[in-house]
């Protein structure tokens, strides 16, 4: 059989307080990015045309690679899937030297948002590639999910994760992004919001 729909929603948040930042940094990128390049390429045979692939990215993937510099943003744009994970390591090391040993509450999360920024990256590539399919990345927003760990506390009301997953079935269903690929989409709704009342957009790949 062939499939109309491939969703790549695999994902992993490891900064946490008092981690060694480096401990993080292959576990991140080898989840977050070669996972997902690994399954999409075991499924592209199998994907008919005009079927789609979502990738389940985050905002912090567009804010990160918006911050990066314009070199290492063309680098990472250049990039095959086998280079991919290879400059990311190489970036997320630098990363490493920047702030520190140890994450701490000031740390953010920095090897993830540039995880995030490489699967974005994966996605345009994909999408120039296989012009047949509909490739997009998309966020759910701020979700309250596992994500976070079982500990975490949320400094701001995160929405529900179903409602955060409202952007991959508009996207999935074609109500979001119909006859375009290689861009991405985002869930714009305040936490609270009625499923279907439930706001998605398109959003810039840098913010």
């Amino acid at each position: 059989g062939q499939l109309d729909v491939l969703i790549n929603n695999a994902g992993v948040l490891l900064e946490r307080e008092g981690y060694k930042v480096r401990s993080i940094v292959e576990p991140t990128i080898s989840i977050n990015v070669q996972a997902q390049i690994a399954v999409t390429e075991a499924f592209l045979p199998l994907i008919r045309d005009s079927g789609q692939i979502i990738n389940v990215s985050s905002g912090a993937g567009t804010r990160t690679f918006g911050s990066l510099d314009v070199r290492d943003q063309v680098a990472l744009r250049g990039a095959d899937a086998s280079e991919l994970p290879q400059i990311l390591i190489k970036l997320a090391n630098g990363i490493c030297e920047r702030i520190g040993e140890e994450i701490c509450k000031e740390t953010g999360t920095p090897i993830y948002g540039l995880s995030k920024a490489g699967l974005n990256c994966y996605t345009q590539l994909l999408a120039r590639e296989h012009p047949r399919l509909r490739v997009n990345a998309c966020s759910p927003g701020f979700c309250q999910t596992e994500i976070g760990g079982t500990d975490v506390v949320y400094t701001r009301q995160p929405k529900s994760a179903a409602l955060g997953a409202s952007v991959i079935v508009k996207l999935a269903l074609g109500e979001l992004g119909a006859k375009q690929s290689g861009f991405f989409f985002k869930e714009m709704s305040k936490p609270g919001t009625p499923l279907d009342q439930a706001v998605s957009g398109e959003e810039s790949w840098g913010a």
